[in-house]
């Protein structure tokens, strides 16, 4: 993981910011279960928001959290039996 400090034009302060490799987004957000080459397929396809450099591909946790609560919202909406999904809060916990 890659600490960041940005500085939005026009502000005084710097806010910091996590980045994450795609196999670090599989190995703690999907615990391994997809492999790192989906991650970054995912990125290519513009599903999930990123940050290249050069070759580096690298991930916010909150650009991650909106790809899953879309992917959740996308379940509910095609299956209504589900009754409850998990919570932003309880994905940032994974994360």
């Amino acid at each position: 993981m890659i600490a960041v400090k940005t500085k939005i034009k026009g502000e005084k302060t710097m806010e910091s910011m996590e980045l994450m490799t795609a196999k670090e987004v599989a190995e703690k957000v999907f615990r391994n279960k997809i492999g790192y080459q989906v991650i970054i397929r995912l990125a290519h396809a513009g599903d999930i928001a990123h940050i290249q450099v050069g070759r580096k591909i690298f991930f916010t946790s909150k650009a991650v959290e909106a790809y899953l609560q879309g992917q959740l919202t996308q379940t509910v909406n095609k299956n209504e039996k589900i009754i409850s999904a998990p919570s932003v809060p309880e994905i940032k916990k994974i994360i």
